[in-house]
């Protein structure tokens, strides 16, 4: 269900998770058909300020969730942990592509994706940059796809790929800048490298899009 934002200390913190499923405060469940209703929520947090225990119990109230039943992990953006929870978004990224493009996301019965872990270090800012540059650059996902509107999704794999952004050439601490904040940004700008797509009822398939390995290199150092 895609990135989100909340007040931590007064600082705006992106988080992920399947814990945003079962806020749903867009509407998601209702609107795709979905549901969640696990008794138990996780919360991956990007930031380097721990959550309070107002914050804690605010969020466990919004999953509908008992506080004990709420587990979140909190890992700075420029640490290795931060870098390589943000490389393991590229299905996220993807699955929110097609849901921006008005794709049932829903039809979708498998996917894997991969992605390299930006390096890390330095501070928050860059770090960011960093991660975000290497998502729509070197991030690869696979997906087969079933029921209504699969054999359109096809056709509409040019759409998906990050490369068919306006701003996919700049850096994104340049477009980061001009919108402002991070959840000012167009959400069509974020989108896998590569991607392939198998229709599973006909057998059918469909591949676009590389990875940018020169600006890759420049982006992780082995």
């Amino acid at each position: 269900s895609g990135n989100r934002a909340i007040s931590v200390d007064e600082t705006k913190t992106i988080y992920s998770g399947p814990a945003c499923l079962l806020a749903d405060r867009e509407g998601f469940k209702e609107t795709h058909d979905a549901s969640d209703d696990s008794d138990c929520a996780v919360l991956i947090m990007e930031g380097d300020v721990l959550p309070d225990n107002t914050v804690c119990e605010a969020l466990a109230d919004r999953c509908r969730v008992i506080p004990s039943h709420l587990g979140i992990v909190v890992a700075p953006t420029a640490s290795l942990a931060g870098v390589v929870q943000i490389a393991g978004r590229s299905v996220e990224a993807t699955l929110q592509k097609l849901d921006i493009l008005g794709i049932d996301p829903t039809m979708i019965r498998s996917a894997v994706g991969r992605c390299p872990a930006a390096s890390p270090g330095g501070d928050a800012l860059q770090a960011l940059g960093r991660v975000n540059d290497v998502l729509v650059r070197g991030s690869q996902v696979w997906l087969a796809a079933d029921g209504p509107g699969s054999i359109e999704l096809l056709s509409m794999l040019p759409e998906i790929i990050a490369s068919t952004s306006r701003d996919y050439d700049r850096p994104f601490l340049e477009i980061l800048a001009e919108a402002g904040q991070f959840f000012q940004i167009d959400k069509s700008y974020f989108g896998p490298a590569e991607i392939s797509i198998v229709n599973l009822e006909n057998g059918s398939s469909a591949h676009i899009g590389k990875r940018d390995e020169s600006r890759l290199a420049t982006l992780v150092k082995l």
